[in-house]
């Protein structure tokens, strides 16, 4: 890392596991209060060349001074590929997202009374005669007396497309989950699950049911029963779709997963403990523990490799996938994309070709 003369800005440059082959930093500018207010690239063959822009509220018409005001981001001037300003409530608390991404510029947070819990996400529809509709909802309920969500329903106007209905033990752990909406229609995913738990907390069964109720249940769909076992140490043992035949699991001394039987797998690791072979992909990595490479042991026509590039922060920021010509990996990109974060929200994702 290294600090030029005034407190304006860091410059970081990646190191070569970082960023193999090129050169490429990043320049951090900061206001007086020592607030991030933008990041750019830049080097010998950057990356890529954009702009991440923080804003701030100003103090003035109730504002409070230094709180984020959103963010955008550009190619060094507008017009920008993503802009995003947010919005309080009087207790401090986002109320408001207006912006790149959001159907026509508007989603609306609404809170659980007395708490800071999200009941409710709001998205404004298109414009129409006397204003704006919230044709698109998040809705959530919680139990009275724990911050445990009872139910999750999404919705299009006033049709339910889906709702998810929880019930949870006296220790929070999930016991049934009912689905119903227009996205549950074809058979055998309509009606509940029940789980059970060991006294360790693991899940030994997950059994959906079509019919009855969840303390009577009849109907049983049993391409949707699950079982587990586990040793003592938790490690799973064995996995069985009901009325089907058992997965096991052999482990070694390391509590790594070594084969499976019913499928028949084997798995080998580095000595940091990395997956680099599971019968079907080889996986490469690098010394900061982060998968750089993946592709089929065996390839065959129509089989691809997928790199990846990692930056300071340990963020994916580039992928890039090559084809295998019969008998070895294509050296031209059949497809790359590059990651543009917000911390660790990813803001954009393009061709940096195109």
């Amino acid at each position: 890392m290294q600090k030029p003369h005034g407190p304006e800005q860091i410059v970081r440059t990646p190191s070569a596991a970082q960023r193999p082959g090129a050169e490429d930093s990043r320049t951090f500018a900061y206001n007086a209060a020592l607030q991030l207010l933008s990041e750019s690239t830049g080097g010998a063959s950057p990356m890529y060349s954009k702009v991440i822009e923080r804003l701030y509220q100003s103090g003035s018409g109730g504002t409070v001074k230094g709180r984020s005001n959103g963010l955008r981001v550009s190619s060094g001037s507008p017009p920008y590929d993503y802009s995003t300003i947010y919005w309080y409530d009087g207790r401090g608390r986002l109320n408001r997202l207006s912006g790149s991404g959001t159907p026509w510029n508007y989603v609306n947070y609404l809170y659980l009374a007395d708490s800071d819990l999200v009941e409710k996400i709001e998205y404004r529809g298109p414009p129409q005669e006397g204003g704006y509709a919230f044709v698109a909802r998040v809705v959530r309920t919680f139990e009275p007396h724990r911050d445990l969500i009872a139910s999750v329903e999404n919705k299009w106007d006033s049709t339910s497309v889906s709702k998810f209905e929880y019930t949870n033990d006296a220790l929070g752990r999930r016991t049934s989950v009912t689905v119903s909406g227009t996205a549950f229609t074809a058979a055998g995913t309509t009606g509940f699950d029940l789980f059970a738990y060991n006294d360790r907390n693991e899940l030994t069964s997950a059994r959906r049911y079509a019919g009855g109720t969840i303390s009577n249940p009849s109907d049983p769909v049993y391409a949707r029963h699950f079982e587990y076992a586990y040793d003592p140490i938790g490690n799973r043992e064995t996995y069985e779709v009901s009325q089907g035949t058992a997965t096991t699991y052999t482990t070694n001394e390391l509590n790594q997963y070594t084969a499976t039987a019913n499928p028949s797998e084997s798995f080998t690791y580095d000595d940091d403990g990395n997956l680099t072979q599971d019968g079907t992909y080889t996986y490469v990595w690098d010394a900061e523990n982060r998968l750089i490479e993946a592709y089929p042991t065996n390839p065959t026509t129509g089989s691809q490799k997928c790199v990846m590039v990692y930056d300071y922060m340990n963020r994916r920021v580039k992928r890039t996938l090559y084809d295998w010509t019969g008998s070895a990996w294509s050296g031209t990109p059949a497809e790359s994309r590059v990651f543009l974060y917000d911390g660790w929200n990813v803001l954009l994702s393009y061709n940096p070709a195109a």
